[in-house]
């Protein structure tokens, strides 16, 4: 849920895009509760349920800005359930997987617009042409596998209607299952599945010859 500025940091020539990420998808959920909680407070057994992805507990490559403001996400919320525990509001995290969603479409559109404007030396150090085609088709191929975004309307209803909800709820299949399973595994069992769903830039001639250099 939310914006998403796609590329690897190294392709930003500034942070405008990466700051209007966390304004929009961290500050925008943490200025609602803020704004809400004094009415929430009267009420015994409130719910804040607040969206994650399952980017806030794993982070992919070309994710940076996203996976930040989702991490920062799943930190609010965690001590926000800890204050507000003994008060009587209760915080729930959603985390969906891979949807079909408008921010989905237009990340392919969004790359390439953010591509055209990169600087020619961050290009190069990325691999170029080959990367920009890998990382298009990694996109391509995650918008071919995404699910109905109906099943995260029903899950936070579930949320809502649940007499004990958990605090933390993985939708998708591929949350379930992939990524639930990704934030146990060695980091270097990590680091190879998720080069396998957004496999590594090539490596530039440039960076051929920095590494003879040395």
């Amino acid at each position: 849920a939310g914006i998403i500025v796609p590329g690897h940091f190294v392709l930003f020539d500034d942070l405008d895009g990466f700051q209007r990420v966390l304004d929009v998808n961290f500050l925008g959920q943490v200025r609602m509760v803020h704004a809400l909680l004094p009415l929430l407070l009267k009420t015994k057994g409130t719910r804040i349920i607040n969206t994650s992805s399952t980017m806030g507990v794993t982070a992919m490559p070309g994710t940076a800005s996203y996976s930040a403001a989702k991490y920062a996400i799943e930190g609010f919320s965690e001590s926000l359930r800890r204050e507000l525990r003994p008060l009587g509001v209760h915080i729930i995290v959603v985390r969906p997987g891979n949807f079909k969603t408008d921010m989905q479409s237009k990340c392919r559109k969004d790359f390439l617009q953010n591509w055209s404007k990169s600087s020619d030396w961050r290009k190069e150090v990325m691999g170029g042409e080959s990367f920009k085609d890998t990382f298009i088709k990694g996109f391509d191929d995650a918008a071919a596998m995404g699910q109905s975004p109906q099943m995260v309307v029903d899950d936070i209803i579930r949320a809502i209607e649940e007499q004990k909800p958990w605090h933390t709820r993985y939708t998708g299949w591929d949350a379930k299952t992939l990524f639930r399973v990704m934030v146990i595994l060695p980091y270097q069992v990590s680091d190879f599945v998720a080069s396998l769903l957004m496999p590594d830039p090539p490596v530039s001639s440039k960076n051929d010859d920095s590494k003879k250099a040395e």
